[in-house]
């Protein structure tokens, strides 16, 4: 931990912050998480690692090409638990030289982002010091996010949004083949590279799904534009089918840009515009409304599947 050397701060969370670092060549993400802010419920034990949180647990034990990499950690035994893991994704700034270079089907211009702060470099023990003001110091990294990829867009080609969702899908469905849920599937919790490959990040709220004598998931996580319907209705859940709510939630904003439900009554409705206009510009857009209609039901047991969602005709077509 001591070769690294701090650079650009990407942004807070719930447990902690995230900055880039330089480990030698290497660029990589730097999460620090406060021990004191993991829930009693987000550790896990193991054999090989003891016990650590959650998020460490599961990025050392999955491997999928759309999961980012984990590439050490660290405890200092007191406040932080450090996360030290790969970078992926490219800035979708239009001065980004790698966006300049390329033409993209969608791609708006967009102002330069504003830089501010200095380069702040410094070791482990000086960066762990730091309150949130000095952390303010540090470089702000344009994001590399999906949010920021479909904002960088005044649209997506209907082949770059199945290779996203397509990306996205099969990440999930490994999770749910190893009995685990994300639990706050969002866009924002997706980073996203120049060629629009994907990789899944954060999995502070990940957890295992119940089996049949487990208890239901009694408390909400995630993020609530991407809430199914049982949950704004405070019914218990077990994991999968509220992530498929969420990936159809997913699907609609990488086809229109903008959240389909306006209220959470739309949601409980599952009220949400299915513009006809689609079918001139999408060859397979009655495909893609029947996916949507299928992965946003409000009767939970009458969810898609995540294997039906992978083999469903519009994610194969070749438009």
């Amino acid at each position: 931990m001591e070769d690294l050397k701090f650079s650009n701060f990407i942004g807070d969370g719930t447990y902690g912050f995230v900055v880039t670092a330089w480990k030698g060549a290497q660029e990589v993400a730097v999460k620090f998480i406060f021990r004191s802010k993991i829930p009693s419920t987000a550790w896990k034990q193991d054999p090989v690692l003891g016990t650590v949180p959650t998020e460490i647990f599961y990025l050392s034990t999955l491997s999928h090409p759309n999961l980012v990499k984990l590439l050490g950690y660290y405890d200092d035994g007191k406040e932080y638990i450090i996360a030290v893991t790969e970078l992926h994704g490219t800035s979708w700034d239009s001065a980004n030289p790698v966006l300049q270079r390329r033409r993209y089907e969608g791609l708006r211009t967009m102002p330069r982002a504003q830089r501010v702060g200095s380069e702040g470099k410094g070791d482990l023990n000086t960066l762990s010091s730091l309150n949130a003001k000095q952390r303010e110091m540090l470089r702000p990294r344009v994001s590399c996010d999906l949010f920021e990829c479909i904002d960088a867009h005044d649209y997506f080609p209907e082949r770059v949004v199945r290779h996203i969702f397509r990306q996205v899908v099969d990440v999930v469905a490994y999770l749910h083949q190893h009995n685990i849920v994300h639990r706050d599937l969002k866009d924002e919790n997706i980073v996203i590279d120049e060629h629009y490959n994907i990789k899944l990040i954060d999995f502070g709220s990940a957890a295992e799904i119940p089996t049949a004598t487990q208890p239901l998931f009694d408390k909400f996580l995630g993020t609530m534009d991407f809430a199914a319907p049982e949950i704004i209705e405070g019914y218990k859940y077990r994991g999968p089918e509220v992530e498929i709510w969420a990936l159809g939630v997913l699907l609609y904003i990488l086809v229109f840009r903008q959240i389909p439900f306006k209220s959470q009554q739309d949601t409980v409705a599952v009220n949400y515009k299915k513009p006809k206009e689609l079918i001139d510009y999408y060859s397979g857009a009655v495909e893609l409304y029947d996916l949507l209609d299928q992965m946003m039901v409000k009767d939970a047991n009458r969810r898609a599947r995540i294997e039906e969602v992978q083999s469903h005709p519009w994610m194969h077509m070749r438009t």
